[in-house]
């Protein structure tokens, strides 16, 4: 029978865990915390009494051990588990306040809200039993049929009357309500009272298979619809199961498994774990990215005033988020991405690594080769992450909608996803109309005012809290804050760290772009633009290095290979233009004569529309003509004529034509060899060498004018002055 009042020795030779360990400790903690107390004889033959003090007002913990060592000597105290204080002993039993002797045996977390409540019910059962059996002196069995009496009679206090009900099982026979003395019996040796879960039926139906086939589709078919394709798809024998059953297994599968077939591994990703990069650790300089962004408003064209939305790229300081350089053009070019760089070397300094995607604007020989590449000669590697793997950089994909989009929500042209569809139709049309009638619109901000407005809103976002920066206190309100990229930019410098920059005259010569290519008799032919030296008279069919301004064509920088400089050629206009043309002058030819191209193809199409099909013979259907006025059809062709007149359509063998792109002038060369002059061959020679061949060889291979060793072997010919037959 278990003890209801301890002396002072007897507790410190437990050691029990809440009070001290000496008797004299004990005492003193009884007195300063009111412990209740009995006062018996003394034993051993000494005379006067002793204090032992009641279990019920000891701390709790020190309760649950000292219980669970009366109970169950073997269990540490530690596994026990406490429900609520143990009342105060009197005379009359009682049975609130209960402690839950019983050690834990399952874990807690692997159990659900239901068995956690029940198992925290039946051992508050059993400290009851254990309560009325310290009081009553009475045995166990005892104790349990007085506590199921009590309960059956309605004379239970109320808490262990939920206690009894919650704690039974609801599989049980009883119908009273009540757990039987024989489940009481069995839950004081039972070393876990949680009551058992329901298992779920996670074996595969023999329809599963037929029916995930058709749900896991791209097309994200419903499953309504692939209950009604269900009855067709399964084997004989095998029933089509009922649209809450399919519905019921298809939602005991995990999130992840349940979109196998509906979303590809591209899109997939974006519901699997990822790791979080942390760049904390690396100085500001190690790592810029960069990307490019269209952006989500429309400004005034910078050549002919018309509305357009511009290419941002946009560099970022991987550690301390701050955006170090930007360029605005036309299109996310090789020029816009050098031009962001160089600013970004210039305001930051030279970066560690350089990293990116792999688009052509950031994957090409201006950037990458080892000899005239613009990194290599920066010193810093570049680095690309993998194909369609934008979350590898998502520190530039959030830039753009902390900058950009939210500062394009600021003008009238905003045209984003979140901008009301009236309200932009209503801004196209008026300054559609207002370009029309008076050749500008005031909703169009200009271009140079466009600039200016994108620095501003780059030195506001770097002036931000950044919520991936460390947190400092804000020196004005004292509050703690995440600091932002000027803030952490700047603590970088405190802590000893510099900027590698480059001086203003080194500037000049580093950002200037090169290629390799050819010299002939003092010539050196770039972007079909003849460039002339008599320095380079001794360096004939040698290789050089051209440095260009992509804004000035007017003359190139020749180095040799070792990057020495040789001369700078002055442009010579012997052979395609009367007036130099720049590379980004070239890149806007370019891009209007695929306007021009597309151009006609609409106008094929209008005039497709006019002409009825031609119907097969014996074939009876009536045509009805397309209503349309010959007026209006008129002015239409007569306008997309007037924008289409310079196009030039595929050259054919015979007289040389008027050509105005390199690979109309390539094909017409390589279908006329016989015409080939010494210009010729050394255009063929640079080009064949280019990337712009290299992106167009799978096309020229199609259409048999891939360039051949035979090929080049008659351009060199051509070149000394002989003639090569092909054989």
């Amino acid at each position: 029978m278990s003890k209801s009042h301890y002396s002072a020795a007897e507790l410190a030779a437990l050691k029990l865990p809440g009070i001290p360990t000496t008797e004299r400790g004990i005492n003193q903690t009884a007195m300063r915390s009111g412990w209740q107390f009995q006062e018996v004889k003394a034993k051993g033959g000494r005379t006067g009494t002793r204090k032992e003090y009641a279990v019920a007002t000891l701390p709790p913990e020190t309760r649950t051990a000292l219980l669970e060592r009366q109970l169950h000597p073997t269990v540490s105290s530690s596994a026990v588990v406490m429900a609520a204080p143990l009342p105060v002993a009197s005379k009359t039993p009682t049975l609130s306040g209960l402690l839950l002797p019983v050690p834990a045996v399952q874990a807690m977390h692997t159990l659900t809200d239901k068995q956690r409540a029940g198992s925290d019910a039946r051992k508050g059962v059993l400290a009851a039993i254990h309560r009325l059996q310290a009081n009553s002196g009475c045995s166990q069995e005892a104790a349990m049929t007085t506590l199921l009496t009590t309960a059956k009679t309605g004379k239970l206090e109320p808490s262990i009357d939920s206690l009894l009900k919650l704690a039974r099982d609801p599989r049980g026979r009883s119908g009273d309500g009540y757990p039987s003395i024989r489940t009481l019996k069995r839950w004081l040796k039972a070393p876990d009272l949680a009551p058992k879960a329901t298992q779920q039926d996670m074996n595969v139906p023999p329809w599963a298979p037929a029916l995930m086939k058709l749900y896991g589709q791209p097309q994200k078919p419903s499953l309504s619809s692939c209950m009604e394709q269900l009855p067709a798809q399964l084997p004989r024998g095998i029933t089509a199961p009922s649209y809450h059953a399919a519905n019921r297994f298809i939602n005991k599968l995990g999130n992840v498994e349940r979109q196998h077939g509906r979303m590809l591994p591209r899109e997939l990703k974006n519901l699997l774990p990822f790791k979080r990069r942390d760049a904390s650790s690396f100085t500001p300089d190690a790592i810029y990215t960069a990307d490019g962004h269209t952006f989500d408003a429309e400004v005034s064209h910078p050549r002919h005033g018309k509305a357009f939305r511009p290419e941002i790229t946009t560099v970022l300081s991987v550690p301390t988020r701050r955006c170090v350089g930007w360029s605005a053009g036309l299109a996310e070019s090789t020029w816009a991405v050098m031009d962001a760089l160089r600013n970004a070397v210039e305001t930051g300094g030279i970066p560690l690594i350089w990293y990116v995607d792999n688009g052509s604007g950031y994957k090409n020989v201006s950037m990458e080769d080892e000899v005239v590449g613009f990194t290599s000669r920066l010193g810093t590697s570049i680095e690309h992450s993998l194909p369609y793997n934008s979350q590898a950089r998502g520190i530039e994909e959030r830039s753009h909608k902390s900058i950009w989009v939210r500062g394009a929500k600021k003008l009238p042209t905003y045209m984003g996803a979140d901008m009301d569809r009236q309200a932009r139709q209503k801004v196209f049309k008026i300054t559609r109309a207002q370009l029309r009638d008076t050749g500008s619109s005031p909703l169009l901000m200009a271009w140079t005012n466009f600039l200016t407005w994108c620095q501003g809103e780059i030195d506001a976002y770097n002036a931000r809290p950044h919520r991936s920066l460390p947190k400092l206190r804000d020196p004005a309100s004292g509050k703690l804050r995440h600091m932002s990229p000027n803030e952490a930019w700047q603590a970088a410098i405190n802590e000893g760290w510099a900027p590698t920059m480059v001086s203003a005259a080194d500037a000049k010569d580093l950002f200037r772009p090169e290629i390799i290519a050819t010299t002939t008799r003092g010539e050196i032919r770039l972007f079909n633009n003849l460039y002339f030296s008599h320095d380079l008279k001794e360096f004939t069919g040698e290789k050089v290095r051209v440095g260009y301004d992509i804004h000035n064509g007017d003359r190139v920088w020749v180095r040799d290979m070792d990057g020495r400089l040789i001369c700078v050629a002055e442009f010579e206009a012997n052979k395609t233009n009367y007036f130099p043309q720049s590379a980004i002058d070239k890149a806007a030819i370019g891009r209007a004569q695929a306007r021009e191209r597309r151009l006609e193809i609409h106008l094929q199409e209008v005039r497709d529309e006019l002409e009825p099909p031609a119907l097969l013979e014996h074939q009876q259907a009536a045509f009805i003509p397309m209503q349309m006025p010959a007026e209006r059809v008129e002015v239409a062709e007569e306008n997309l004529l007037r924008s289409a007149e310079n196009v030039i359509s595929m050259p054919t063998a015979g007289a040389r034509p008027w050509l105005t792109n390199d690979p109309d002038q390539y094909r017409w060369l390589m279908k006329n060899p016989a015409q080939w002059k010494p210009d010729d061959a050394a255009w063929l020679l640079d080009y064949t060498a280019s990337e712009d061949y290299a992106d167009l060889a799978s096309r020229y291979e199609f259409q048999g004018v891939a360039w051949r060793n035979e090929d080049a072997a008659r351009a060199r010919a051509k070149l000394e002055g002989f003639e090569v037959v092909a054989g």
